[in-house]
């Protein structure tokens, strides 16, 4: 290890300068979700798009995966991964009591939004329609996220009026060991560990493995640590993990950009 990549070197970088940016506030609660652990519910922001949105206040361990969903959505976009945007939603009072999911209800705070992707289907787990628009370079974006953020529970939207544009999504289980609640114990074991996707890579085209290998390599500390500020106070995770978070995922990014270039 070179001093470069200690965990030592992120200590300070996040701790007291934590401050949402961007939050939308939800307008209107549209229609709630019967799919996934976590529970989810369409919404319509205060920027009059739809949202996914994943609400806080259900358990410690769910409101924790809010911070892994942001995270892996804002690093994906570092890369040129294909996440879905997303963003901080502040869900007003107004909306407390609303049964969002069976035996679920809303209260008050902020959770977390991905933009709903036009008439999408969800397929787990092969990747496929490899051949369709831009999924190629897409799909090489999507082996580079699930080495670099240790995927879990892999979930794909397809965009069926964009002929078949794939987007990763759901990404609670990211960061190992990979439940709802990762372990900076676990993120220092695990650092150096190879996770690549088992998948097929046939069809991959060399240039998008090398742009988004390039991608990585351009990964910088602070465009970590900007993500890292915004994640909200008010979700249960300690300035500290999000520190060590920061150096397993700037230690992993350069490895993993080998490992794409081994698939050239």
């Amino acid at each position: 290890m070179t001093d470069g990549l200690a965990e030592s070197t992120w200590r300070g970088l996040v701790a007291g300068a934590r401050e949402s940016a961007d939050v939308i506030d939800l307008r209107m609660a549209l229609q709630p979700s019967h799919q996934g652990l976590a529970g989810s519910f369409l919404g319509l922001g205060s920027d009059l798009r739809r949202w996914w949105v994943k609400p806080a206040g259900q358990n410690e361990d769910m409101d924790y995966a809010l911070v892994t969903e942001f995270v892996v959505g804002r690093a994906g976009s570092l890369i040129g991964a294909p996440t879905c945007e997303n963003a901080i939603i502040s869900i007003g009072s107004e909306w407390a009591g609303w049964d969002f999911a069976p035996g679920r209800t809303l209260v008050a705070g902020l959770g977390h939004g991905t933009v709903e992707v036009e008439a999408a289907i969800e397929e787990r787990p092969l990747l496929r329609h490899r051949d369709e628009d831009d999924n190629q370079l897409r799909h090489a974006g999507v082996f580079a996220l699930h080495d670099w953020c240790w995927g879990s529970d892999q979930q794909w939207l397809h965009s069926t009026t964009n002929q078949n544009s794939i987007y990763s999504h759901d990404h609670g289980f990211f960061f190992p060991p990979s439940g709802w609640r990762w372990e900076a114990e676990e993120l220092r074991r695990r650092v150096d560990e190879p996770h690549v996707l088992r998948q097929p890579a046939d069809g991959l085209l060399a240039k998008d493995l090398q742009a988004i290998a390039d991608q990585l390599d351009n990964v910088n500390r602070m465009s970590l640590a900007r993500i890292l500020r915004q994640v909200p106070r008010s979700w249960p995770v300690l300035d500290s993990e999000l520190e060590t978070l920061g150096w397993f995922m700037e230690r992993r990014a350069g490895a993993v950009a080998g490992r794409l270039r081994d698939l050239i």
